[in-house]
């Protein structure tokens, strides 16, 4: 089970996302560096 966090709330509220159907660029790369934290042993 992983322990990470996304906070969908916050993607949800962002128009930008909305638009988008998953992320806006900003928060895509954000979510990806947490995803890569995440894999780190």
């Amino acid at each position: 089970m992983s322990s990470i966090m996304i906070d969908y709330y916050k993607y949800l509220r962002c128009p930008e996302c909305v638009k988008n159907g998953l992320y806006c660029k900003p928060h895509k790369i954000e979510v990806e560096k947490l995803l890569a934290k995440e894999k780190q042993p």
